[in-house]
């Protein structure tokens, strides 16, 4: 082989380095490249897969890689590597890549098992690429009760509702360290998945959900949270759900909800009494419903445009008393209490804001 590049240099002198040392410099080197040079000699085949980031993106096909083999290569160490050593735990893994092929279903599937057994993996994002990727059931993500952080765009789950609905009544915990969800592109079973990913969850703080919808079966089509002590950021964007219920987040922060759906009809909020920012921009929206028991913020930022808002109820009583007391107008009420960065609705009467 010339040596017409750094690479190819590198891969020169890397055998005359001790075994521990290459070890260690291999997962410092991103996924794909170490992959690349783990192809010239055995001496390195596998030390790629050893460390606690694996970062696989497929992207375009470039180089002559192919990427199920580098799929089936890390599930075989992982798998076959029947005593890793601490220092090869897996602490993160992303993977892109498009599901074109039922052989890549098989393996990430079993990848996920494999996690679920050595509990020791934090992050997991798992992004698929043409068509979603079909996991046999939710139970195989449920397993990985190690998880902080976890990422899922375009994936489905197979089954029908009755696991969803099982699971939902259960008082189980699922995923007992989860702090950070996102969820974009995908198609929901019903309205007990939401709530069971948040309830069940009881350390959850933030949760992303991008452009969802529901199964077509469901006909419902209500997002909704009923509860949670630990919730403080929910942002729901581009999504398909004609209903959304925010309920019982005693310690949400921030509320963003921004669409241009015509399916959006209405969205109430209720007892969320730590609210320090609240952003609605739905273009089709007819109805909002906002409620507090005791709420003692003392600054509150509003932003909505919603042209076509027909109804928006504002109701508390420590606010009520702020606002009428003397003063019954909306404009002052929001001066006093409120720092209203915007409202842009071109519909709604401002008295129609107080039952």
């Amino acid at each position: 082989m010339a040596k017409t590049n750094g690479e190819d240099e590198a891969v020169l002198l890397l055998p005359q380095l001790p075994n521990d040392i290459i070890r260690r410099i291999l997962p410092l080197i991103p996924t794909k490249s170490a992959f690349r040079i783990s192809l010239f000699s055995n001496q390195f085949e596998g030390a790629w897969c050893s460390g606690p980031e694996i970062d696989l993106d497929e992207g375009n096909p470039d180089g002559g890689i192919n990427f199920t083999n580098v799929l089936k290569r890390y599930l075989k160490f992982r798998t076959e590597g029947k005593d890793l050593r601490p220092d090869q735990s897996l602490f993160k893994f992303r993977v892109r890549m498009a599901m074109d092929d039922p052989i890549r279903e098989d393996i990430l599937e079993k990848l996920l098992i494999c996690f679920a057994k050595e509990r020791s993996i934090k992050v997991l994002d798992l992004s698929c690429l043409t068509i979603p990727a079909r996991l046999s059931s939710l139970q195989t993500l449920i397993n990985i009760k190690s998880l902080t952080s976890l990422s899922l765009e375009s994936v489905r789950i197979k089954g029908d509702a009755a696991p969803y609905v099982r699971l939902a009544s259960s008082s189980d915990l699922l995923l007992p360290f989860l702090k950070s969800m996102s969820l974009k592109s995908m198609q929901l079973p019903h309205s007990n998945f939401s709530d069971m990913l948040v309830t069940r969850c009881p350390s959850i703080e933030n949760l992303s959900v991008i452009s969802c919808c529901f199964d077509l079966e469901y006909q419902q089509n209500k997002f909704s949270i009923p509860h949670s002590a630990t919730l403080k950021c929910l942002e729901l964007r581009d999504c398909n759900f004609r209903y959304i219920s925010v309920d019982s987040c005693w310690n949400l922060e921030t509320f963003t909800s921004v669409s241009e759906s015509p399916v959006v009809e209405e969205l109430s909020l209720g007892e969320c009494d730590k609210l320090e920012k609240i952003e609605i921009l739905e273009k089709h929206l007819e109805s909002i419903d906002i409620s507090f028991l005791d709420n003692k913020t003392l600054s509150l930022k509003i932003k909505v445009d919603t042209p076509n808002l027909t109804s928006f109820t504002l109701d508390s009583e420590d606010m009520r008393h702020k606002c009428i007391d003397g003063q019954g107008s909306f404009t002052h009420f929001f001066e006093y209490y409120y720092i209203l960065e915007e409202y842009k609705s071109r519909r709604i009467d401002p008295s129609s804001l107080f039952r």
